[in-house]
């Protein structure tokens, strides 16, 4: 599970940064598998933020409880661990 969520982060991180995405384009040998999943990541993420960004248009107060929601439900499980 951990390792599936660290390809995900490097994922993003490689089709958001591009200094990530030089990073491991140096690393690996074959840089275009690298910068073709890249390209397919980043078109992916700004087609979902895009599509986040216009349904939170006419739900702004219900988005704002989730989030404030989902902020007191991690800080109610970091403080459990005590």
């Amino acid at each position: 599970m951990s390792v599936a969520g660290l390809a995900v982060l490097l994922g993003l991180l490689t089709a958001l940064n591009q200094d990530v995405r030089r990073e491991v384009t140096k690393y690996l040998s074959n840089g275009q598998i690298v910068s073709e999943t890249a390209s397919t990541t980043r078109k992916t993420a700004t087609s979902v933020v895009n599509a986040a960004r216009f349904q939170t248009v006419g739900y702004a107060s219900l988005v704002m409880f989730v989030v404030a929601a989902g902020v007191l439900f991690v800080f109610m499980l970091a403080g459990d661990r005590e």
